[in-house]
C-alpha cells in the first residue's frame, strides 16, 4: 500500500511495471497491446502522466488485472462482465457523497471542483484523471484508490 504522501502516478507507475513484468512482457509490447507508443508506457511507469479513467481501464485490461490492482501490493484478477471503471469511480463517489449526506454541490465546493464536474462524472460523461479524482478524494477524506474500489468491498 501506498504511503500517504507518495504521489498516485507514481503508484500506479510501479504496479503497471511490477505487473508488466510478472507476465514477462517488454514495455514495448505492452504498449502494442495497448494502442499506444512504447514512450507512454515509459512515462507511466516513471509515474509522470496524469491518466485517465479510460487509459487506467486498457492498462488494466492488458494486465488481466482489476483496475484496484495499480493502486495496491497485492493483485485482484480482473473480474468478468464487471462494470466499466467509469461506472465503478461513478458509484463510489455517488455512495460516499451520501455517506456524508452531500450534495453534488457540497462536493463540488469542498473539491473545488464544478458542480457540473460532479454530475457528468456521476452519469459517467466524463473522462476524469487522477489529478480530478485526487481533489474528489480529498473531500470525501478517502484513499484515491477507495473509488476504484469493486464492489461489495470498503476499499484499502
Amino acid at each position: 500500500m501506498p504511503s500517504d504522501n507518495e504521489n498516485i502516478p507514481a503508484v500506479i507507475g510501479r504496479r503497471v511495471r511490477e505487473l508488466r513484468e510478472e507476465i514477462d512482457k517488454t514495455q514495448a509490447e505492452l504498449a502494442a497491446t495497448l494502442g499506444l507508443h512504447r514512450t507512454r508506457v515509459v512515462k507511466t511507469e516513471r509515474g509522470t502522466l496524469n491518466l485517465s479513467l479510460d487509459t487506467l481501464e486498457r492498462f488494466s485490461d492488458a494486465l488481466s488485472v482489476d483496475v484496484f490492482s495499480l493502486f495496491q501490493d497485492r493483485t485482484v484478477m480482473a473480474i468478468r462482465g464487471s462494470s466499466s471503471v467509469r461506472a465503478r469511480v461513478s458509484a463510489n463517489i455517488q455512495a460516499l457523497r451520501n455517506g456524508k449526506g452531500w450534495s453534488q454541490e457540497a462536493l463540488s465546493e469542498n473539491a473545488h471542483l464544478s458542480r457540473t464536474f460532479v454530475s457528468l462524472l456521476e452519469i459517467q460523461k466524463k473522462n476524469s484523471d487522477i489529478f480530478h479524482l485526487e481533489k474528489l478524494a480529498d473531500a470525501l477524506e478517502v484513499p484515491v484508490a477507495n473509488l476504484f474500489a469493486p464492489p461489495g468491498t470498503t476499499g484499502v
